[in-house]
């Protein structure tokens, strides 16, 4: 079954089965936790140092079939901008 973050599930139509905020709240500064939003593609979510939720996004073609595939970290409200992928 596909998960959709909480940007991603109203577009879709559906509850959100990845709540950014609740687990950004649960991690501890400096870590982060993986997860597959079949909307946007959003891979993790992370909290920095500082205490500032980040979000890991592809960065170039995803679809590519690479062992390799580049991650770029952006903020929360950078992300809330980005265009769902699908």
């Amino acid at each position: 079954m596909a998960d959709f973050c909480t940007k991603c599930a109203p577009e879709m139509g559906f509850d959100a089965d990845i709540d950014i905020d609740a687990v950004a709240a649960n991690l501890k500064p400096g870590t982060y936790q993986t997860c597959l939003c079949e909307g946007c593609v959003l891979l993790a979510i992370g909290k920095t140092d500082g205490g500032e939720t980040i979000l890991a996004v592809p960065d170039g073609n995803y679809l590519q079939e690479s062992e390799e595939q580049p991650v770029r970290w952006v903020s929360r409200e950078e992300f809330m901008t980005l265009p769902s992928k699908i």
